[in-house]
């Protein structure tokens, strides 16, 4: 008798919760495989964003007219990536998250510090406006803050 052993895909899931509290009621979305989905519902449930690779994109499409925004060299473009420099929404340094591409302290919009989500360039524990709780990719990350409204 023969046994394969055919190696397993590990699935993580990845939740951010509102606040600094990680308890269930807290969840507001998670992401698993690439799509995000509201509270902590998995497969079966719809599909609010869709993350391949650099790209978000709406809903369960993987269309390149249902690209909304693209993240390449630190920046992150609005669409599809066309190299103008218009298109730049937002540029991100691995902390801080700045407005357009722009790198000046007065431009920081987000904070992103231990897995927290903060407002502008604080790290204070009790201004934490949302916490991630698993692995994520930094197009992963700009997915949570779409869905968030923070930006």
């Amino acid at each position: 008798m023969i046994i394969l052993m055919l190696p397993l895909k590990a699935v993580s899931q990845t939740y951010i919760y509102k606040g600094n509290f990680k308890h269930p009621r807290n969840i507001m979305f998670n992401i698993m495989d690439g799509e995000l989905r509201e509270k902590n519902f998995s497969y079966g449930y719809p599909v609010l964003l869709t993350i391949r690779g650099n790209q978000i994109y709406n809903r369960d499409s993987m269309s390149l007219l249902d690209v909304i925004f693209t993240f390449k060299d630190g920046y992150l473009y609005y669409g599809y990536y066309a190299d103008n420099p218009a298109d730049i929404l937002y540029s991100f340094d691995g902390e801080h998250i700045y407005f357009r591409d722009r790198q000046y302290a007065l431009d920081i919009a987000y904070t992103i510090y231990m897995n927290g989500i903060y407002a502008g360039p604080t790290t204070f524990v009790s201004d934490v406006l949302y916490t991630i709780d698993g692995p994520y990719t930094v197009p992963e990350l700009f997915a949570f803050m779409y869905a968030l409204g923070l930006l």
